[in-house]
């Protein structure tokens, strides 16, 4: 269900949020998310039971839905808010999400194994449920009043074609003068959700090829992160070969391990990757920083990836999850350049959910793959 509401709303939050602007539709994704981390603390309480007449296994299902509805809709509303504050602010929020990601990740397993938590899950869930809070809180504080102002006005520029770097609004206090490129995003109601689809040609030929990409990247992300390696490695220890030695190790600590560097991949290549970066010495830009690379040299990495992870070599199976990782980070910060250097901002929003929901397929298409690949490779 996670994966399902994920997919249903990373274009869905266009039809059923069409109401709201993309700053609102952060808070009511951040806001699902605390519902469904509620209603799993009450679950693992034992309480409520049979609440409203519905087996406890419905909120479950409840739960997770809410949960990708969350997930859905705070990706893409995210990015196209801060798309003004310019190209640093994106850059270190979308650093930011596999640090999330590891703190989870990495510390879940690491503290469930404690005799204090014994594997309980309520406590993660309340520490969701706060930091929850306090991103709202952050968010508010750090998202500057011209910006907010802009989403919640209709003083939002009308779909249009591409003139340089300026649009021609269609209301608004602007008068009819042009609007910098930059102040392009808007709030996106229905109807112009429809004039984006109708204006297709402006905006989807020039992630064409980003699309599929990201398609056959989701799938490795959600295949090996770790995924199906959680069945492969499936025993309280096992022996890891390596430099002629042999070394028994936990599951809980190996997977520890194998977090930590999907975590370091994600983070690294979105700073070394997102188009301008300057950690990446390119003198065929012309001291520019990095260029905009086609977004299959991305795969390469997840390529790598995939062949060391199924190598049976679990000493460098980690290596694998950092290639995963490096090819997912890497393709995401150079097409979140590339949408905002090629595409009017007008279109950004409506870009970026169609990229995110055309990939998420293979999210959905790993997930329930996982089961099948298990049996081959075990």
């Amino acid at each position: 269900m996670l994966y399902i509401g994920n997919l249903i709303f990373r274009a869905g939050h266009n039809v059923f949020f069409s109401f709201l602007n993309p700053v609102r539709r952060v808070y009511v994704a951040m806001s699902s998310m605390m519902l469904s981390m509620f209603i799993l603390i009450f679950l693992s309480l034992g309480v409520p039971s049979g609440l409203f007449g519905c087996p406890d296994i419905v909120w479950v299902y409840v739960a997770y839905m809410l949960g990708g509805v969350a997930i859905g809709t705070f990706e893409a509303n995210l990015l196209a808010v801060i798309t003004p504050l310019g190209p640093t602010t994106k850059l270190w929020a979308i650093i930011g999400m596999p640090v999330g990601i590891v703190i989870i990740t990495v510390l879940g397993f690491f503290i469930m194994n404690w005799e204090i938590f014994a594997f309980k899950a309520v406590p993660f869930y309340i520490f969701v449920f706060v930091f929850l809070i306090v991103g709202m809180l952050v968010f508010g504080l750090s998202i500057p009043k011209d910006v907010s102002h802009h989403l919640h006005t209709d003083e939002s520029p009308e779909p249009s074609v591409v003139d340089g770097d300026t649009e021609t609004p269609r209301r608004g206090s602007h008068s009819g003068k042009p609007v910098p490129k930059h102040e392009a995003i808007r709030a996106m109601t229905f109807r112009e959700l429809i004039a984006d689809f109708k204006a297709v040609k402006h905006w989807l030929p020039k992630i064409a090829v980003h699309v599929p990409a990201m398609t056959i990247n989701m799938f490795a992300v959600s295949v090996f992160s770790p995924g199906l390696l959680l069945y492969l490695y499936d025993q309280p220890t096992f022996v890891v070969n390596a430099f002629g030695h042999s070394y028994t190790i936990r599951y809980d600590l190996f997977f520890v391990v194998y977090n930590i560097f999907f975590s370091l991949g994600d983070s690294l290549s979105r700073k070394i990757f997102y188009p301008g970066s300057s950690l990446c010495c390119c003198c065929c830009n012309k001291g520019k920083g990095m260029p905009v690379l086609f977004p299959l040299f991305s795969l390469l990495f997840t390529g790598a990836g995939i062949g060391i992870g199924l190598s049976g070599f679990a000493f460098i199976v980690p290596l694998g999850g950092f290639f995963v990782a490096f090819g997912n980070g890497s393709l995401y910060a150079q097409t979140c350049g590339h949408i905002d250097r090629s595409i009017n901002h007008s279109h950004n929003l409506i870009s970026l959910s169609t990229w995110l929901f055309v990939g998420d397929i293979g999210s959905v298409i790993g997930t329930n793959v996982v089961p099948l690949l298990k049996k081959t490779f075990t």
